[in-house]
């Protein structure tokens, strides 16, 4: 991703992908990272199911690339396959995107020498070149510009902003490392890069925002301000300035807000230490290697998980949270849901080299830009190894385990 990751986590990534036999060839960052903390193995057991539901057919639409190499979309029960390239063998096509009202799709091509980011419709499409490997790309959430990182001719990275009805690209900001969150309008974006520089980008240019801190990757942009972590503190920022502090950090610290804002799930690389909730701080300190959802309203806490995992992604009802943690055998991995205080689904696989390469490492700037999550939020797709088995699967939330859909090694679900 948006390219050298600040948190602890990518030694133990090397572990898991060494575990998995492979490396990835299009992985293009240069990040350096402390080392990640041991990963605790408690496991915890379901204690409830929810109902299945009737059908899964017509609840979105999936986008996978597929064992060809071409991108796919389909139904999530298989039917209504799209083949939207007839290429894979020549062309690489990554991480295609739905856009937010689900009716186009962006990728970036590898031919050889030549780079681009594609625009389809599902009829048609349009390819905007590029100067090198767009290897992150994001949706404005109007649907009419998208954010693409690459790698810059002369170091460090590139933002270009590409104009979906004009058609057209332009670099507006650079540097590495290079977060970045929209504006819930679109209008604008919020940029981290490098240690301690928060600006907003926009038509006039880009304003500082003063300073932020190095120990944390992806900003957010909320309803309600900017989230972002500066004097060792959690804090909610509006442009103009303002600045709410919610919680004091002790370390390296990943955070995803809810679908609408109004609530965020927080990991801090610390010591094993329960933090401190007394109704008395006016910034309580977080527990360190757990899962934490704050509401941004009240500022109330709750420990999800007292464990370090790998990733987590909300549903779009925002109930739900989808975890990654290590299963700690043989380079598997494992999802679990949490949901209303507890954990109701776990499945275990062996992940895929780009995950842990491409995707984990940077989860909370992927958190914004792409989810496995049906729109619905009565299942989650994911890619990986189950009992030899290697593409594509879907879990219900309804049941006891995932089921095969394709073959492949991408896969994103459509929000609507």
């Amino acid at each position: 991703m948006a390219r050298t990751a600040s948190v602890g986590v990518v030694t133990a990534f090397a572990l898991v992908l060494a575990a998995c036999g492979g490396s990835s060839s299009a992985t293009v960052d240069t990040r350096t990272e402390p080392s990640a903390p041991a990963i605790s193995t408690t496991a915890a057991s379901p204690t409830s199911i929810p109902s299945p539901p009737t059908s899964m057919a017509g609840v979105g639409k999936l986008v996978v690339v597929d064992g060809r190499g071409d991108v796919v979309t389909m139904l999530p029960d298989g039917t209504e396959r799209r083949a939207l390239t007839d290429d894979g063998g020549t062309v690489v096509h990554r991480q295609p995107l739905w856009s937010p009202a689900g009716d186009r799709l962006a990728w970036a091509d590898v031919a050889g020498s030549e780079f681009a980011l594609v625009i389809s419709d599902s009829v048609t499409a349009v390819s905007i070149p590029m100067p090198a490997l767009p290897f992150f790309s994001m949706w404005s959430p109007d649907g009419t510009r998208i954010g693409v990182l690459h790698n810059a001719p002369g170091g460090g990275l590139d933002l270009e902003i590409v104009d979906v009805i004009e058609e057209s690209a332009a670099v507006v900001a650079g540097g590495a490392p290079f977060y970045f969150s929209w504006r819930p309008d679109g209008t604008q974006l919020v940029s981290h890069v490098g240690a301690a520089t928060l600006s907003i980008l926009g038509p006039d240019g880009a304003t500082p925002l003063g300073e932020t801190a190095g120990n944390f990757q992806t900003p957010s942009w909320t309803p309600a301000g900017i989230l972002h972590v500066v004097g060792g503190a959690l804090v909610l920022q509006d442009p103009d300035g303002d600045i709410r502090r919610f919680a004091t950090v002790t370390g390296p610290t990943t955070m995803v807000t809810s679908p609408n804002g109004g609530e965020v799930a927080i990991q801090v690389f610390g010591p094993d230490d329960p933090g401190v909730f007394a109704a008395a701080q006016s910034t309580p300190e977080l527990p360190g290697n757990s899962v934490v959802v704050l509401d941004l309203g009240s500022g109330a806490f709750e420990v999800a998980l007292r464990q370090t995992s790998f990733g987590f992604f909300w549903s779009p009802d925002g109930a739900s949270l989808l975890i990654l943690l290590s299963a700690g055998r043989d380079g598997e991995f494992e999802w679990w849901v949490w949901r209303e205080g507890e954990i109701i689904t776990r499945v275990a696989f062996t992940p895929t080299a780009s995950l842990v390469t491409d995707l984990v490492p940077f989860f909370d700037q992927y958190a914004q830009a792409w989810t496995p999550w049906a729109p619905d939020s009565s299942a989650f797709a994911f890619v990986g190894t189950i009992d030899g088995v290697t593409g594509v699967w879907i879990q219900d939330l309804g049941a006891l385990e995932p089921r095969f859909l394709t073959e492949g090694d991408w896969v994103a679900w459509s929000v609507g």
